[in-house]
């Protein structure tokens, strides 16, 4: 039997007390992780310290990572009950948590409930990106563009460089959100409802 390399021991047992010791001195990070909320219910909600759902949480937005992980859209309605500021922005990248939803939920239903709750789906974060732009970079899950174009996203804007949604999508590989917002031409701009000019309305200008 190979005995146990001591330095590697030791690495395993430095990393292990290193934990412990984050999470003594800050035991309320677990509810920033985007694996908290995967496997809570609406009942988990209540857990959560009250002090936690103010805006400036050092450990990051509860509801931005509810809305990467939760699977159940109810959780984030719980949440803004419970005081969450539904467009809340983090310090960092100024995401929010429809753009954590566009970028990396695997529920559709989780950008439906945002926008239901007033969260700004053309909100922008670091360099001039949409919600929609985060999801063509980085979410393949079929339904994510679909609940942002639905929910009132502008899937022809462009950031800071130029690029829209689609060019991102082409860029990234993201052949999900590519042929979504070519099969349904998502990526021009919304039409103009407004009736045309008749004669009648132009001569009487």
């Amino acid at each position: 039997m190979k005995s146990v390399n001591p330095k590697l021991l030791f690495a395993l047992v430095a990393v292990a007390a290193l934990a412990i010791v984050l999470r003594l001195i800050n035991p309320y990070q677990k509810y920033s992780t985007q694996a908290f909320w995967q496997s809570a219910s609406v009942a988990t909600v209540d857990a959560v310290p009250q002090k936690l759902l103010k805006p400036g949480n050092p450990n990051g937005g509860v509801l931005m990572w509810a809305a990467m992980g939760a699977r159940d859209p109810a959780i984030l309605q719980a949440l803004v009950r419970r005081g969450a500021d539904v467009n809340e922005t983090d310090g960092i990248f100024s995401g929010t948590p429809v753009s954590a939803a566009a970028g990396k939920s695997s529920q559709p239903g989780m950008i439906t409930m945002l926008a239901s709750l007033g969260a700004d789906v053309n909100k922008r974060v670091h360099g001039g990106e949409t919600p929609a732009m985060l999801a063509a970079r980085y979410n393949e899950t079929p339904g994510i563009i679909e609940a942002l174009r639905a929910a009132g996203a502008d899937l022809a804007a462009k950031n800071d460089e130029g690029e829209s949604a689609l060019d991102l999508a082409r860029q990234s590989g993201n052949a999900t959100v590519e042929q979504a917002l070519v099969s349904e031409n998502y990526a021009q701009s919304p039409p103009d409802h407004r009736a045309a000019p008749t004669d009648s309305s132009i001569a009487a200008r």
